[in-house]
């Protein structure tokens, strides 16, 4: 797997995504192969791998650690429009 979802107690991430409203913040972000990257909700939204690699919980915290490099977009399944990207190098 490409991305694997691990627990988020005491993790230092090598980035956080968060929600403002109806966007993510940054919708951007660039991580380290096998770096990890959390996800805090502030609302109903999630994260949902375009590419089916991952989908965290909807509104709840969750961490995931990408394994390979490459480009992974994603959105909000409750909110398409919602979109961002993950780049692992």
């Amino acid at each position: 797997m490409t991305v694997v979802s691990i627990p988020c107690t005491g993790l230092v991430p090598d980035a956080t995504i968060t929600t403002v409203l109806n966007t993510f913040s940054p919708s951007t972000t660039t991580i380290p192969v096998g770096g990890t990257l959390k996800f805090t909700p502030t609302g109903f939204h999630d994260m949902t791998s375009d590419t089916g690699d991952f989908a965290t919980p909807t509104n709840q915290e969750a961490c995931l650690q990408f394994t390979a490099a490459g480009t992974f977009p994603y959105h909000c399944s409750i909110h398409p429009f919602m979109t961002g990207t993950v780049t692992v190098q």
